[in-house]
């Protein structure tokens, strides 16, 4: 099973259960006070592995969670470089890391202004239908 991101462009990540959950528990660990409804959020939905959440689209979150969300995950990759050296010395199990650099990549390639298909893991950019994520869709109010 995968979990998808839609970036603001459409394109799409798509990872292992397992990778992704990894890269997001870690982006929600590291989200500032102001977004502790998101990380609360995204902590809900990694508590079981996703094993009935395949993903969000970034778009449906405000300005500010987005923003937020990238800077953190540019954070984190300058955390785990610090810890583990540079990417090509993870080794092949560190699959949070993969899926963060992948993310990264992606974004840094639609900030050039590159089309979507220059990097998706989807034949084709997703459309948006403007519907906001609900922050308050909570399934296992115990996860924190």
């Amino acid at each position: 099973m995968s979990i998808q991101i839609v970036l603001e462009d459409g394109r799409v990540l798509s990872g292992s259960n397992l990778g992704m959950t990894g890269m997001l528990e870690r982006i929600a660990e590291l989200l500032p006070p102001p977004q502790a409804k998101l990380a609360h959020w995204l902590m809900d939905k990694c508590e079981h592995g996703y094993s009935i959440f395949d993903g969000f689209d970034l778009r449906g979150l405000t300005l500010d969670d987005r923003e937020a969300f990238w800077k953190v995950a540019e954070r984190d990759l300058q955390r785990r470089v610090e810890i583990h050296g540079p990417p090509q010395a993870w080794g092949e199990n560190h699959y949070s890391g993969a899926c963060l650099i992948r993310l990264l990549e992606m974004r840094a390639s639609m900030l050039r202004g590159e089309p979507p298909d220059a990097m998706n893991d989807f034949l084709k950019p997703f459309d948006f239908d403007g519907t906001m994520e609900d922050l308050d869709d909570i399934w296992f109010p115990t996860s924190q």
